[in-house]
């Protein structure tokens, strides 16, 4: 179950991305689409529901039963969305790479952020 009511989801986004404007806009989520402003709810909101879902995807990732720490990692280099440290000292990453799916560019972008939270440099 989600550790946080849809409502709440919600309320967090309106005040933070369309409180405050000025016009009235029928197509205002079109608008925003593309910009920083929406690029930036995007990677909240996939952040917020990874960890509102944490016993989900440990479950589907069959780890269920395996202690974890769970956390977000940030450096100048690089941000992971979550980081789930396993106590079998495995380590998964979760990250949104957008719409490209297994593309090359997303490939060595999640690739460059492995190394980075590894401390191998690229």
């Amino acid at each position: 179950m989600c550790s946080q009511p849809l409502a709440i989801l919600h309320t967090q986004f309106y005040f933070q991305f369309l409180s405050g404007g000025k016009t009235y806009d029928d197509e205002q989520w079109l608008h925003l689409q593309g910009m920083s402003k929406h690029n930036s709810w995007l990677g909240l909101s996939f952040e917020r529901l990874c960890f509102a879902h944490m016993p989900q995807i440990r479950r589907a990732l069959g780890i269920a039963g395996v202690a974890t720490k769970t956390f977000a990692y940030q450096t100048d280099g690089a941000q992971v969305v979550m980081v789930i440290e396993r106590a079998d000292k495995t380590v998964c990453l979760i990250e949104n790479l957008g719409n490209g799916g297994c593309s090359a560019k997303n490939q060595t972008k999640l690739c460059q952020r492995s190394k980075i939270f590894c401390g191998l440099g690229c």
